[in-house]
């Protein structure tokens, strides 16, 4: 008897080993940055392993302040230590037969492979649910494409983006099994993951928002077919995310009102949104038709808005500033950094002003949003599934709509229009004798690919070369080597001391020095950057006084930074277009620190 012949893609744990390795393949000059020289993928991944170095040294678990940001006071960062265990246990771990340096680099490149192994395990998951067993490979092969691969699992990543994706694909999951089965138990799964997400960060809360509505809409149109998941759900988000609150926010802090971390207020919001399902499960016998149904979720949803209100009168007169995660950042600070951030700023506006790099990010997300709605038209046997499915895409687009960075987050949402799609068109190709053509599916898969869309668009004009002053041979430098790990170390020749900085660096010269920074691009770091700001924004007498004032003891600068050219732009008689023309006030005394893209001055 012979041996059934088995493929590679028959195992999920074969298959999703081969996709991280083909990751690593794709992303390996990532990992040689981060194996050869230690360089951060971004100002995040340094300023968590800055996080982890202080919780490793004696910082106490509730105790999430920076204090080498804006000194002497610090900086209490919007974070949480729940993904500081797993990489300071990975460090830890490989410090018993590494020295520190290369242990931490070998945290760094084995973390996020572990999270986009559990992301490519989501994805399968969520696959199987909505396009059965045989869905596999398309599923991965569309992900490992998606902008979640190629932004939030690079080698290097320690942000806190891949671990929410993951989340929000299995409370995605968990929201499918409770529309499609009225399971308890899919509905406890999704207040439990709601909660361990806002422990992380608020990064999901559109989603998880979104979440809550569908359940909502879903006990309106099913009525008792929905009640035993609704009533699960309304215990558990209140329930958990008071136990996360417990484990992860110190008691001090209880009575601050903060949307851009769990607090409690999120805490609160939970009790009052958890009240209203468990309410609404409870009636439900009684509520035999639709009409009544939406009657009492109406009913249900203006007693909370009531309650809010009472709570916070100030959703009446001021709701952005409650409800803006940034409404307490200084007018200026907004004006002059936050509104240049360009993962806080829209899609839409990103993809007017850099279509080269942003059309490769919206084009997909609009092709998957068109399969997923015609998805839910033609599969009528998984209709609800793919209409849940359609409504976080659609929340998704929105939020990107909003704030480009929830871009990321989507996608993989999306993914599944587009291998519906495809496996669709494989069945529609099929000849009489069960034979497929091979094209047509790859070309239907083409369009929900970022990758295709950036050869599509990689034809872009140039922009011009900016001036190059005379005297400052560094400002030929591409900005990238502001973030180079020997050019950032070379700032250790300076004493240990306080930095005028700008805000794009503080990260990195956190995580590569012994100094301390003024700036940093952090929103709660307000104090620190209004001074920084207006420093580098003032004539160069008022900017010394400033300066001075700061307890900083150099300014430091890395001319070739895009930063430093829009600061000389805006104010061409500040400090900052002093600078970058490669002249020196007379306060400012040059400091050699030898071969790198920065500068250093003592402040006189």
């Amino acid at each position: 008897m012979t041996k059934p012949q088995t493929s590679l893609f028959d195992s999920p744990v074969r298959l999703v080993l081969l996709a991280v390795l083909l990751a690593q393949i794709l992303s390996f000059q990532k990992v040689v940055d981060v194996w050869r020289s230690g360089m951060f993928h971004d100002t995040d991944d340094a300023m968590r392993l800055v996080q982890v170095r202080d919780w490793m040294a004696g910082q106490g678990w509730f105790d999430l302040t920076v204090r080498r940001m804006d000194p002497p006071a610090g900086v209490f960062l919007h974070w949480s230590r729940v993904l500081d265990v797993p990489i300071a246990a990975l460090i830890g771990a490989f410090s018993m037969a590494f020295e520190r340096e290369t242990a931490e680099r070998l945290a760094r490149l084995v973390f996020p492979a572990l999270a986009h192994a559990g992301f490519f395990f989501a994805m399968m998951g969520l696959g199987r649910r909505l396009l059965g067993e045989t869905s596999a490979a398309v599923t991965v092969l569309l992900a490992l494409f998606t902008t979640a691969t190629t932004y939030q699992f690079l080698p290097g990543r320690l942000d806190h983006h891949g671990a929410q994706i993951i989340l929000l694909l299995m409370m995605t999951s968990a929201t499918l099994d409770a529309v499609r089965d009225n399971c308890a138990r899919a509905g406890l799964r999704a207040g439990a993951l709601a909660a361990l997400s806002l422990a992380i960060s608020v990064e999901n809360l559109p989603f998880l928002l979104t979440m809550a509505a569908i359940f909502g809409l879903g006990w309106v149109l099913l009525g008792e077919r929905m009640r035993d998941a609704l009533a699960a759900f309304g215990w558990s988000l209140p329930v958990a995310t008071g136990v996360a609150l417990l484990l992860t926010v110190g008691p001090e802090r209880y009575g601050y009102l903060e949307i851009d971390s769990l607090s409690t207020t999120l805490l609160l919001a939970t009790i009052v949104g958890g009240a209203a399902c468990l309410a609404l499960a409870i009636a439900s016998p009684f509520l035999h038709t639709a009409p009544a149904r939406v009657a009492a979720a109406l009913g249900a949803c203006a007693a909370m808005a009531g309650i809010a209100v009472l709570a916070v009168p100030a959703l009446l007169t001021e709701p952005k500033r409650v409800l803006d995660a940034y409404g307490l950042v200084d007018p200026f600070v907004r004006e002059a950094w936050l509104s240049q951030v360009s993962e806080a700023l829209p899609i839409w506006k990103m993809v007017i002003s850099d279509p080269a790099d942003f059309l490769p990010i919206a084009l997909p997300m609009v092709a998957g949003l068109m399969g997923l709605a015609l998805a839910a038209h033609q599969d009528a046997g998984r209709r609800h599934s793919w209409l849940v499915m359609t409504i976080f895409g659609f929340a998704g687009v929105a939020a990107a709509c909003w704030q480009v960075r929830a871009a990321t987050s989507a996608a993989p949402l999306l993914v599944f229009g587009g291998a519906w799609a495809v496996l669709r068109v494989a069945e529609i190709s099929r000849d009489a004798s069960g034979k497929s053509k091979p094209l047509w599916p790859l070309a239907t898969a083409l369009p929900f690919m970022t990758i295709f869309w950036a050869h599509v668009t990689s034809l872009k004009v140039l922009a011009p070369p900016r001036a190059v002053a005379a005297n400052n041979p560094l400002a030929s430098l591409a900005p990238d080597a502001c973030y180079e790990t020997a050019s950032l170390r070379a700032l250790n020749k300076l004493p240990s001391s306080v930095l005028m900085n700008q805000i794009d660096h503080a990260g990195y010269i956190l995580a590569e020095t012994p100094h301390s920074v003024i700036a940093s691009a952090y929103h709660r770091n307000n104090h620190g950057n209004l001074i920084g700001l207006k420093t580098f924004l003032s004539p160069p007498e008022k900017a010394h006084a400033r300066a001075k004032q700061s307890g900083a003891r150099y300014v430091v600068i890395c001319q070739p930074s895009n930063e430093l050219d829009s600061y000389a732009q805006r104010a061409p008689q500040s400090l900052a277009a002093m600078l970058s023309r490669g002249e020196t006030p007379d306060w400012l005394k040059p400091v050699d620190i030898g071969a790198s893209s920065y500068r250093a001055y003592e402040i006189r």
